[in-house]
């Protein structure tokens, strides 16, 4: 797989793990609604478009160093989210950490 659409899993509400070798884009809306998802793998991504893992409130990790754009609303109501290491960030959109209360670690160059 080399490219995902938008909401290609919205609502996916068993998925706990993720991980693509090939796509750099997450789109719209694709995780939305992912509520067990608690791992991703976030190595080869570039970019999450709007609202890419909203309301995905078990995910718990976001590291990169290849992460360059975080569209808006991106992580929002991701409860569980406790670390963001994001080493290479160009761009956060509005509210794309919105309500996600638990981050203890932001780490942002």
């Amino acid at each position: 797989v080399n490219n995902l659409q938008n909401r290609t899993f919205q609502n996916c509400k068993y998925l706990q793990r993720c991980k693509f070798k090939n796509v750099s884009q997450i789109p719209f809306c694709c995780f939305n609604g992912c509520v067990k998802l608690e791992q991703f793998d976030f190595s080869k991504i570039q970019q999450v478009q709007d609202q890419g893992f909203y309301w995905c409130y078990s995910l718990k990790l976001v590291k990169s160093n290849m992460l360059t754009y975080i569209g808006s609303e991106s992580f929002a109501f991701c409860y569980a989210l406790a670390e963001v290491v994001i080493e290479n960030c160009e761009s956060i959109g509005y509210f794309a950490f919105d309500s996600c209360s638990s981050i203890k670690v932001f780490k942002c160059a």
